[in-house]
């Protein structure tokens, strides 16, 4: 746009007609409004004052346009000079700036919300510059250091070094993804010491650029509360452990002169009477036992102590050991108990062994117990195998008093039980279920349940229940595995007598996989007509339930039929076995029959030993080839009862015993005859010298014959610290005569005395 000199437009651009509305006539001739005292701009006169003096005027103006529309424009005017220097009209440039205004109001706004927010941040923000200086600071901030003020604390910290105010407990460091700075995280002390200040802080510092200069941003919170709760908290634990601690060893070591006191009287000659009190002695000790072992496994994992181990290990003997700890209660009540694998279930796995019969123990043990009648069975199915990984789905299925509904939910929770009355029949502490879902999650599976059991139609007293676990292990083909001698089984023909339905189809599968060439029967008339018909049967497997109730020629009619047919009889409690009837069988296996049991047998019967089926076989206890002394043990232990009770223990194991009452005295000892014992059992508590300490001095005297551990301690992982300490073995108290027995002759050599 031209004007002359008194402000009437002469010119005006496209660009003009195009903003404005207007045409180029409308406008020619016309006073534009920065020129115009009209009430609505009143800053013509300083806009002339400026201009006609030969000074160029700029400003930003909110004007309209033709159709009313309002906007934003900077306007810059010009003179122009003649020849003479005199000024001949003013050029006006117009550019529309509402977009920018736009922008500008929006990033001031931004900015000015961005300050509020980092004012009233709950956390603390500082930006220092590269000298470490605080250059500015938020609201929380200055709070925290004890300030009323951002203004007071400003003027305080800028004629302060950033050092007097932070010391650095813990550092760390970190690269973030998504912004790509490494970002340090640190654990202060903040001090003021002017306010009286001293908390812990946790604090991010993140480098930036601020009016391109390198600073860094601090952002903290203060953590003092939450440090000090930590420390109640550590404080409380720690109480809680030590008091757990004590009391188990407190509890266990009169439990340890019971158990070994009524193991050692069970090997003397009883009466009758006397052997059922006994019997109801150890039961009673065993269930004690159990009660305090579930309290200290659920503290340990409460408070985060449980370990979870991988070790190679058998699943079928591991199984196998399952049914040996639950058969006497199970027989007790007259209950069937199976267990059935699916075939390609490797038998080598790689997991935490001990943690999964525990969880079995627990669930099998529960099983048994809430179940009157009837069976009981553990289910292993493959549910994934990717390489060498697989997951195993565990069922525990039973004929019991299942749990209702309303209960299924809280099943798991701490000392909770489905029957929870006063007059409770079962007993125990409802922590077995509890125990089991945490070890399935540490162990990286899951645990549900279902009532009723959905694969039986039970009666409404007894629907049975369900508990259903997936656990995650490894494979290994290198390990051995004694299933590849199955196939010397192959063909076999044999007759399965049974009238249980459930025994009868786990049986039946079992013998089907290693081929064995299978007929069944659920009568004594139909086996007999069968082996008529197949003279070709070399083996028999009776079930002794069948037998029992017959006059019981079976056998001897058999033999008529099948001259050198082989016999095997399954027997759930061994005291039926007194009948002449039964001569004959060549072999006797206990209920619940184990797989590798089952198995070694059979081959046993038929071909020369499975080469390893010795590991496989039911193990008995061990017996001593001859009278004679088997080693000298040092028992270090304080107390009087149980030194004796291990003195008697150790005698009847045919071990040379020395006592000394404490570490001191044990190191003594072994300092003045370091070749005259085989092996040490060193308790761990004890006054003057404890064992821990008894057993570090030893080592560092050079002496390293063999020192287990035998103590009342089993709850802060303790085998570890044992061993840690220079210990070879170690032995939870109560200690039993056959644990005592199998660990000193994993330690002392044949003939070695």
């Amino acid at each position: 746009m031209i004007t002359n000199t008194r402000g009437i437009t002469e010119y005006v651009n496209d660009s003009y007609v195009i903003k404005t509305g207007y045409t180029k006539d409308e406008v020619t001739g016309t006073r534009p409004y920065f020129f115009s005292n009209n009430g609505i701009y009143d800053f013509s006169e300083i806009v002339m004052a400026t201009i006609q003096v030969g000074n160029t005027w700029s400003g930003e103006i909110e004007t309209r346009n033709k159709s009313g529309v309002t906007y934003w424009e900077r306007v810059q005017i010009s003179p122009v000079f003649n020849e003479l220097n005199t000024i001949s009209n003013f050029i006006i440039i117009r550019e529309d700036i509402t977009e920018k205004r736009q922008l500008t109001q929006s990033l001031n706004e931004s900015v000015e919300n961005l300050k509020n927010i980092t004012e009233n941040l709950p956390v603390g923000i500082l930006i220092v510059d590269d000298r470490q200086k605080i250059i500015q600071i938020n609201q929380t901030a200055a709070k925290t250091m004890g300030f009323d003020s951002m203004d007071g604390a400003q003027q305080f910290i800028n004629s302060q070094s950033y050092s007097q105010f932070f010391e650095t407990l813990v550092q760390d460091q970190y690269h973030d993804v998504n912004s790509g700075l490494n970002v340090f995280t640190l654990e202060e002390r903040l001090t003021v010491p002017e306010n009286n200040i001293s908390r812990i802080i946790l604090k991010n510092i993140i480098p930036i650029k601020l009016n391109n200069e390198s600073v860094k941003l601090e952002a903290f919170m203060d953590i003092t509360a939450q440090k000090h709760l930590q420390q109640k908290e550590a404080e409380a634990n720690k109480a809680k452990s030590e008091f757990l601690a004590n009391m188990s060893h407190e509890i266990r070591t009169p439990m340890n002169g019971i158990v070994g006191a009524t193991e050692l009287l069970t090997q003397t000659k009883l009466g009758k009477e006397q052997q059922n009190i006994l019997s109801v002695i150890s039961k009673s000790c065993d269930n004690l036992i159990t009660i305090i072992n579930d309290i200290l496994d659920f503290s340990k994992i409460e408070a985060g102590k449980m370990k979870i181990e991988t070790f190679p290990f058998n699943l079928r003997s591991t199984l196998d050991y399952l049914l040996d700890q639950i058969s006497f209660k199970a027989n007790d009540k007259q209950l069937e108990i199976n267990t059935v694998l699916d075939e390609n279930i490797p038998a080598v796995l790689i997991g935490d062994e001990g943690r999964l019969v525990q969880i079995l123990i627990n669930l099998m043990g529960n099983a048994v117990k809430f179940t009157d009648k009837g069976e009981v069975i553990l289910k292993v199915e493959t549910v994934l195998r990717k390489g060498k990984e697989i997951s195993l789905h565990f069922m525990v299925q039973d004929s019991g008093i299942g749990i209702p509904p309303e209960k299924v939910e809280s099943i798991f929770e701490s000392f909770t039980q489905a029957d929870g009355s006063t007059t409770r029949k079962y007993g125990g502490t409802g922590l077995g279920t509890s125990i089991s879902k945490m070890l399935v999650e540490l162990m990286g599976g899951k645990i549900w349940l279902e009532s009723p059991n959905p694969d039986y139609a039970w009666s409404k007293e007894n629907p049975g229940t369900v508990f259903h676990f997936v656990l995650p292990f490894e494979t290994d083909k290198s390990l051995t595995n004694t299933d590849q001698y199955k196939d010397k089984l192959k063909g076999l023909n044999t007759l399965l007598l049974d009238d249980h339905h459930t025994n009868l189809l786990l049986m039946t599968k079992t013998l089907n996989n290693w081929g064995i060439e299978l007929s069944t029967s659920k009568s004594i008339e139909e086996a007999l007509q069968l082996l008529r018909q197949q003279p070709n049967i070399g083996l028999i497997i009776a079930d002794n339930h069948l037998l029992r109730d017959a006059n019981n020629n079976f056998l001897k009619e058999a033999k008529k039929m099948v001259p050198h047919i082989k016999a095997l009889l399954l027997v759930a409690d061994p005291k039926t076995i007194t009948s002449n009837n039964y001569k004959g069988f060549d072999r006797m296996l206990h209920k619940p029959v184990k797989y590798s049991s089952l198995f070694s047998t059979i081959y046993d019967l038929f071909q020369t030993e499975v080469p390893g089926a010795s590991a496989l076989k039911e193990n008995g206890p061990a017996k001593p080839a001859s009278k004679e002394t088997k080693g000298r043990i040092l028992l270090v232990e304080d107390n009087p009862i149980n030194q004796k009770i291990a003195e008697k223990m150790l005698q009847r194991l045919r071990f040379d015993v020395v006592i000394a009452p404490n570490g001191q005295e044990a190191i003594d000892r072994i300092t003045a005859q370091p070749d005259h014992f085989d092996v040490i059992l060193m308790d761990v508590q004890m006054p003057v010298l404890n064992g821990l300490d008894a057993t570090k001095a030893l080592r560092a005297k050079g002496l390293y014959l063999p020192i287990i551990a035998m103590t009342a301690n089993v709850l802060k992982g303790d085998r570890e610290i044992c061993i840690e300490a220079g210990m070879n073995d170690y032995i939870g108290k109560p200690v039993r005569l056959e644990t005592l027995d199998n660990t000193l002759n994993k330690w002392i050599t044949p003939n070695k005395a």
